[in-house]
């Protein structure tokens, strides 16, 4: 690997660990090492670790390589901390199948969700747009599902 984000800074041991973790990972699977495959290979908790207080002085470092379309009003470490963990507390929740339907803020979350995706890479964000099927899934509302359910149970 070359002079990349991840070689250029000092990590905690929890953090050094999770790296040769992914690194095994890839091996493993007879991937390269490199730091394209090392990014993708490592968790989200990871990279919302990454952002916690006690990385406060390497925030200037990696800002401008991780959020290069953050507005400079907004690149405070804690803003997108912030930001971070609301998302990640959302992939978690819809990827573990925890029932998110409730939650009052949901589409507050998702507008947050595709902020930050806009924030580290707009043409990805743009791409997710076009995808994106949650605000006509949401306005269809609950019941649009819970029929769907009925009918599977039958």
């Amino acid at each position: 690997m070359g002079g990349g984000l991840l070689t250029k800074l000092e990590f905690c041991i929890q953090m050094k660990a999770a790296i040769q973790s992914a690194k095994a990972d890839l091996s493993q699977r007879a991937k390269v090492v490199t730091e394209d495959f090392l990014i993708a290979e490592l968790r989200f908790g990871f990279w919302t670790s990454l952002l916690d207080a006690r990385y406060d002085k390497l925030w200037h470092k990696i800002v401008i390589d991780v959020f290069p379309h953050m507005p400079k009003t907004m690149r405070t470490r804690g803003d997108a901390s912030k930001l971070m963990h609301t998302v990640r507390r959302l992939r978690n929740a819809a990827l573990h199948h925890h029932s998110i339907w409730h939650w009052g803020d949901l589409q507050q979350q998702h507008l947050q969700m595709n902020l930050l995706i806009s924030y580290i890479c707009d043409s990805v964000a743009k791409m997710a747009k076009q995808m994106d099927r949650f605000p006509s899934v949401y306005s269809g509302g609950f019941k649009q599902f819970a029929s769907a359910a009925a009918n599977i149970s039958n």
